[in-house]
């Protein structure tokens, strides 16, 4: 459901990053109202970080490499958007 990528200076820094998505399957946009279920989460813009050719300018949530509760937790609010979905 959601996918972590490492930061092109990964060694040095170990941050990872993955893109958001809203409820409405849309990425979140620099500017956008941050959705409250993910106000406690590092944000960063997705590209200062990862600049492969056509890399995404929308909002990520950032961590480190072996923060693995931050990622869980980004999996489970996606599951969730997907869940509400269904209803």
């Amino acid at each position: 459901m959601v996918t972590f990528k490492a930061a092109d200076d990964f060694a040095r820094s170990g941050l990872m990053l993955s893109i958001i998505k809203t409820d409405d399957r849309k990425h979140l946009r620099p500017g956008d109202p941050v959705p409250d279920e993910y106000s406690g989460f590092r944000l960063e813009p997705y590209r200062t970080y990862i600049s492969e050719r056509h890399t995404s300018k929308n909002m990520a949530v950032a961590c480190d490499k072996g923060d693995l509760q931050t990622m869980a937790a980004h999996a489970l609010v996606r599951a969730d958007q997907i869940e509400g979905r269904k209803l």
